[in-house]
C-alpha cells in the first residue's frame, strides 16, 4: 500500500477495489492528493554514513509520486494498488540529493534492480550463523576489506576492517544488514538472530 499525502482541505473516498475519488476546490486553491511509493526493491538498501549528506536515488528512481486534484464535483479516479486512473494524474519521481528531497526526471518501475559493476557477486558469499558468531565465506583469493552490520532501524552497530568472524551473542533478535567490501565492490546479505 503507498503512502497517502493531502491537506486539511482535501478529503479522498476509497472503494472496495481501492479506487479513490479526490475532493477538494481545485483549481481555485491547490488541493492535490500524493500517492507516494519507493522503490519496491526491498532487499537492497543505499548506505547513510554518519556525518554525510544523505543520498537516496537508485538510480533516480527512489521514489514514484501520483498527484491527482480534488474536485467539487470529482472526475475519474485513482487506484491505490497500482496509481493508475484517470483523468489529471501527473507523475513526478523524488529523491534525497545532498540532503534535500528534490523531484528528479526519471520513472520508476517496480521491479528487482539488477548488480552493478560496482557490488560483488552476492552469490559467491556465504554466512555461517550459530546465534552466537557470524562467519563470513568468501570466494577464494578475496578478503573482505570491511564489514558493517545494521539494524532494522539503519543504526550501524559493527564496523570492522580485515575481519571475517563476528561475535553477535549480544545481539537482540531480530534482522540485520551485513555490508561487505571486496575489491572496492559492495554485496548487501541479510541474516537472522534468533
Amino acid at each position: 500500500m503507498p503512502a497517502i499525502g493531502l491537506n486539511e482541505v482535501t478529503a479522498i473516498e476509497v472503494d472496495e477495489n481501492q479506487d479513490a475519488i479526490v475532493f477538494g476546490e481545485f483549481p481555485n486553491y491547490q488541493d492535490y492528493v500524493y500517492i507516494i511509493k519507493a522503490n519496491c526493491d526491498t532487499e537492497q538498501a543505499e548506505l547513510f554514513t554518519e556525518n554525510q549528506t544523505v543520498e537516496w536515488s537508485y538510480g533516480n528512481e527512489a521514489i514514484a509520486m501520483k498527484r491527482k486534484p480534488g474536485k467539487i464535483n470529482p472526475t475519474g479516479y485513482i487506484n491505490l494498488t497500482n496509481s493508475e486512473g484517470e483523468p489529471d494524474i501527473a507523475d513526478f519521481f523524488l529523491g534525497i540529493n545532498n540532503g534535500v528531497v528534490a523531484q528528479i526526471p526519471a520513472q520508476i518501475e517496480c521491479v528487482f534492480l539488477a548488480a552493478s559493476t560496482s557490488q560483488a557477486q552476492e552469490s559467491d558469499i556465504k554466512l555461517y550463523n550459530d546465534n552466537m558468531q557470524l562467519r563470513v565465506e568468501l570466494p577464494e583469493n578475496n578478503y573482505a576489506e570491511s564489514l558493517e552490520i545494521f539494524n532494522i532501524t539503519g543504526q550501524r552497530i559493527y564496523y570492522e576492517e580485515d575481519q571475517n568472524l563476528i561475535d553477535i551473542s549480544s545481539y537482540a533478535p531480530g534482522k540485520y544488514q551485513l555490508i561487505i567490501r571486496i575489491g572496492g565492490k559492495t554485496a548487501n546479505q541479510w541474516f537472522s538472530k534468533f
